[in-house]
């Protein structure tokens, strides 16, 4: 979390998004893709055979589920705890990374106008 204050840090793990909820300048993003093309890049990336990919997928997205539900009782799925999700199915690793580094730059413009505004009494 002190990182995350600090920020220009990405942060990766298990309800990140959750605990940082709160830091004005999070952008939180969500990457999906099906299994059909994780599995094979699971096998690539780690040196392993199909069926443990397969098991490594199930146990590391059960772990995510059960983690954020036990310690946060909050559901992964619900996209209303992302500001971005994006489909690597559809983007390459290096278009996703380019979407995201825009949507951080906006974001990052957004607030910064916000902080130069003037507060209105409501």
């Amino acid at each position: 979390l002190q990182r995350a204050k600090l920020g220009h840090a990405v942060i990766v793990g298990y309800a990140a998004n959750i605990v940082t909820r709160e830091e004005p300048g999070g952008l939180h993003v969500r990457l999906v893709g099906s299994v059909e093309n994780r599995i094979p890049y699971l096998m690539k990336t780690r040196d392993i055979g199909q069926k443990e990919a397969e098991t490594l997928l199930a146990d590391e997205e059960r772990g995510m589920r059960d983690y954020a539900k036990m310690y946060f009782g909050k559901d992964v799925e619900d996209p209303l705890l992302y500001d971005l999700t994006i489909n690597t199915d559809r983007l390459s690793i290096d278009s996703a990374a380019a979407v995201i580094a825009k949507a951080t730059a906006v974001k990052e413009a957004t607030l910064d106008a916000d902080a130069g505004a003037i507060p209105t009494r409501t």
